[in-house]
């Protein structure tokens, strides 16, 4: 059996010597296996940006499903975009199937900063906004502060809006009243930092904190935050879309901050006005 291991190794290794039938094999044996390996490895290929605009557009224009809360399509759209951007797990964001009950997922908090939204100056001196997640990784319960995080902003150059991962949220955050001194959409792209404060943090709600910032979005029961298992399967279910905007509707990219990004976010919240939507 060892020399047999042995053989079967090396054959697979390419080494010369051992490719060869052995003398007491049938040549019928032999002919359901090839005794060559391929000599280098497929190439890999892996989701582009075309496979998430057709995704997008599956998902805003031709996507005919009704969910049960009008906000739904804002939230998941969000959500996607996170894990996608982060490369993250679903049950880093919202409450994984394997903490069912625990309530784990992304909070409005103070000190461990699971999401934090800030005002800055970038490198053109523009006022911009961006958002910073962090992951409710599995085995750092004990070690918060190696948490990964990532930053998400509005972008210097102009992009598609589906690509924006801050547009849905600045939309939850509004809808829900989240921030403590800004209420509307203007007076929180009116902020504009200056030379010697070229960055801030936004804070919230005081009443909010602790609060789960992915509600689940069913009709029935408490809101609480969204289950993996729950999202998955109203994903399945999802096969087409109406009485939805679809992001192409809304405009074909973000130029200019202080109109396109008012139109956009206005249009948004405007679909989702209630805190018990989103």
């Amino acid at each position: 059996m060892k020399d047999f291991v042995r053989h079967v190794a090396l054959g697979m290794d390419g080494q010369r010597g051992y490719d060869d039938s052995d003398s007491d094999t049938d040549e019928d044996e032999d002919r359901w296996i090839p005794p060559s390996m391929p000599e280098r490895k497929r190439a890999r290929r892996y989701a582009n940006r075309n496979h998430l605009s057709h995704f997008a557009r599956q998902s805003w224009k031709v996507d005919w499903f009704e969910y049960p809360l009008p906000g739904t399509r804002v939230i998941d759209w969000g959500l996607t975009l996170a894990i996608l951007y982060s490369s993250a797990r679903i049950g880093e964001y919202i409450e994984s199937t394997a903490r069912r009950g625990s309530g784990r997922g992304l909070r409005y908090k103070v000190r461990s900063q699971d999401l934090m939204v800030i005002a800055f100056l970038n490198e053109d001196n523009r006022p911009e906004l961006a958002m910073q997640l962090t992951k409710d990784a599995k085995n750092m319960t004990n070690t918060p502060h190696r948490r990964p995080q990532h930053a998400f902003a509005e972008g210097r150059y102009p992009r598609p809006l589906y690509q924006n991962a801050l547009i849905p949220y600045l939309a939850a955050f509004l809808s829900r009243r989240a921030f403590r001194d800004y209420k509307t959409l203007q007076e929180l792209l009116a902020v504009t930092p200056t030379q010697e404060h070229r960055a801030f943090q936004i804070h919230w709600k005081e009443d909010l904190l602790e609060a789960p910032v992915i509600l689940n979005q069913s009709t029935k029961g408490a809101k609480r935050i969204e289950n993996a298992g729950a999202f998955g399967r109203l994903k399945k279910k999802n096969v087409a879309l109406r009485n939805f905007v679809s992001f192409a509707a809304i405009g074909s990219s973000m130029q200019s901050r202080g109109n396109s990004t008012a139109k956009i976010m206005s249009i948004i919240w405007r679909i989702s006005p209630s805190s018990s939507i989103l």
